[in-house]
């Protein structure tokens, strides 16, 4: 080729040279304004395509996090209803005598001696107070335990201060346990008298 090129006339070479020359020149053009410009556009659309599915992944992360927040909401929600459902209301005493009584239907242990106590501040948080209670339940000792199980899972809240065994009579598998209990009550804040929240 190129030899064939070389035994051309002077004119004809300058000729097919001028031609070579405006062909590359015509290519390079064609490079630069329409081949670049293209493959810069397909590296932006690629890297927008990144970019969305970056924004897609976090954004379906953040809906499920949002997700898995509602239901933990719900859940406090829940608990704090159960809980505050089982505080005491109106007279602590009768209050605790018919829970103590419902609770107990049913159940083997046999329920007696119940005996009021004190009411006294919580100690950590103002706008409660405790209500201790002391009773006396008889049955084999599964049954006393499967009871207490039962008072604890109801009141979430009734912290049980102490049990006392006593055995009964010789031979038999009844015992006694006299319990000492406290239950949570709200304040009945006296609107005269500034609470100590209120007066630091």
């Amino acid at each position: 080729m190129i030899k064939a090129i070389q035994q051309l006339p002077k004119d004809k070479k300058q000729k097919v040279l001028l031609t070579v020359v405006m062909l590359v020149i015509g290519l390079v053009v064609l490079a630069n304004f329409f081949v670049m410009p293209k493959l810069n556009a397909m590296g932006m659309a690629a890297d927008n395509i990144l970019d969305l599915e970056t924004k897609i992944s976090q954004e379906e992360t953040r809906a499920k996090q949002e997700a898995g927040n509602s239901v933990l909401r719900a859940q406090y929600e829940a608990l704090i209803d159960n809980q505050e459902a089982h505080l005491i209301s109106g007279d602590p005493f009768s209050w605790v005598v018919r829970q103590m009584s419902l609770l107990s239907e049913g159940q083997a242990v046999k329920l007696a001696g119940l005996r009021p106590g004190t009411v006294a501040e919580h100690g950590r948080v103002a706008k409660f107070e405790v209500f201790t209670v002391q009773f006396d339940l008889t049955g084999s000792f599964d049954e006393i335990g499967n009871f207490v199980s039962l008072i604890e899972n109801r009141f979430p809240t009734a912290e049980i201060q102490s049990i006392i065994f006593q055995a009964g009579a010789v031979g038999s598998k009844e015992i006694r346990a006299s319990l000492d209990m406290r239950f949570l009550m709200e304040r009945e804040l006296d609107e005269n008298k500034p609470s100590k929240e209120s007066a630091s």
